[in-house]
């Protein structure tokens, strides 16, 4: 696991909403950031992890690799 820093995810990271909270919470936790493939800004402060919200198979994928890098435990989802 990278930090221990409790772990937020958000959804839409990449949109303008999405990357303002993302920059705010990043200085308190370790905020993963999950967006569709493509979108041109992807915030630096987070991780990003492409996820198609609209996909059971995508999701899937997405949790599964944040549950490999840093475990079981997610403070809260911002959507």
């Amino acid at each position: 696991m990278k930090t221990k820093k409790e772990i937020i995810l958000i959804t839409g990271s990449s949109g303008r909403l999405g990357s303002a909270t993302v920059k705010r919470l990043a200085e308190r936790f370790q905020v993963i950031g999950f967006d569709r493939a493509g979108d041109p800004h992807p915030p630096t402060e987070a991780e990003y992890v492409c996820v198609d919200l609209t996909n059971d198979e995508s999701i899937d994928a997405g949790i599964h690799r944040v549950r490999e890098g840093y475990g079981t435990k997610i403070a809260s989802v911002v959507h």
